[in-house]
């Protein structure tokens, strides 16, 4: 269980390291501190940074997982919504086909995935319903191969903002003018985002670093619940050993007769614990990878798309393994080696 969680996080934090490396151009992020996607900001902080001079450009982000209905098949879709034009030299989904000089009010780009299922091209226009049945045609004007960026649908800020007048930013890029350096252009945006003590300001290697910290810490919590499976399986090591002792009491007090001394008879016992431990870390660690890996195949790739198995994660748990045999195995092993050599033999 440990394994799989392993693999599961360090994949997705392959895949957000990956994702800002290949797909983001973006020199800054403003983003809240939370791990709520729902939370947002006012509108007024991006208005704000768009007016420094040391700002080139700025784009926001805001999103819903109940954005509009599909007229043609009823769904209810998930949707991103930012500026269009300006998002181009913000981030790049892979696009398979665009069209800038179409882009406007009622323009969406679309995953490709819902374009071959549903046969649209550049210029394919389609109604979506948003919520108090208010209709509106959209034109795709891009079509993209990577979902991880934002999703499967991207509409345009005004059309989001005509329908949802009350929706605030939930996440703002920044790109800085050529020649600004980084403590330079930290300390004019600062100006603004430190009025908003909840957001966080950062670069792109920041910005992932505090994603991959959130993603570890969620690793924490699950390995703290999964160390009550781990204590019980140190437990049946222990008393599995305690029986074995048991069961040998005359065996051991023959080996004893014939010379073997205390501490060898303590090592011994501590061995088997170690052993059994590593065997069950071992086939723990290969069924772990192997869960691991199927459910990052599984999962959607605009969650996870790239497997990345933690070798040295994986050691350590081991190593940790047999250190904990050895531990569950103290008890038994000083049982043993405290067996009176002449009541031990004299059981038959």
């Amino acid at each position: 269980l440990v394994s799989t969680s392993s693999v599961v996080a360090a994949s997705l934090t392959a895949t957000f390291a990956d994702v800002l490396r290949q797909s983001v151009a973006s020199d800054w992020f403003i983003s809240t501190s939370g791990v709520d996607a729902d939370q947002s900001f006012s509108t007024s902080l991006a208005d704000d940074v768009q007016q420094l001079a040391e700002v080139e450009s700025v784009v926001r982000y805001r999103s819903s997982a109940e954005a509009y209905r599909t007229v043609f098949d009823g769904l209810v879709r998930d949707s991103f919504a930012t500026d269009l034009a300006a998002l181009i030299d913000h981030v790049d989904p892979d696009f398979v086909a665009l069209d800038t000089a179409s882009l406007g009010r009622n323009s969406i780009w679309i995953h490709e995935d819902m374009a071959s299922d549903n046969g649209f091209v550049l210029g394919s226009s389609f109604d979506i319903e948003f919520p108090g049945q208010r209709i509106e045609t959209v034109a795709v004007a891009g079509i993209f191969a990577n979902s991880s960026v934002y999703g499967n649908r991207v509409v345009s800020l005004e059309l989001w903002t005509d329908q949802y007048p009350s929706s605030q930013d939930q996440f703002v890029s920044i790109n800085i003018v050529d020649g600004i350096g980084q403590e330079q252009a930290r300390a004019a945006l600062k100006t603004f985002t430190d009025n908003y003590p909840t957001l966080n300001l950062d670069t792109p290697e920041e910005f992932r670093d505090r994603a991959a910290g959130q993603i570890n810490q969620a690793l924490t919590v699950v390995s703290v619940l999964l160390a009550v499976a781990i204590i019980i399986a140190l437990l049946g090591i222990a008393i599995t050993l305690a029986l074995s002792v048991f069961e040998r009491t005359r065996e051991l007090g023959l080996v004893r007769a014939v010379g073997m001394t205390t501490q060898q008879m303590l090592r011994m016992v501590l061995f088997e614990g170690a052993i059994i431990a590593v065997f069950g870390g071992v086939i723990g660690i290969l069924l772990g990878t192997a869960f691991g890996s199927a459910a990052v195949t599984v999962m959607p790739d605009d969650f996870i798309g790239v497997l990345d198995i933690p070798l040295r994660n994986l050691l350590l748990y081991l190593v940790l393994a047999a250190i904990a045999g050895i531990a569950a195995a103290i008890v038994p092993a000083r049982r043993a080696a405290r067996l009176n050599v002449l009541e031990a033999i004299a059981q038959g």
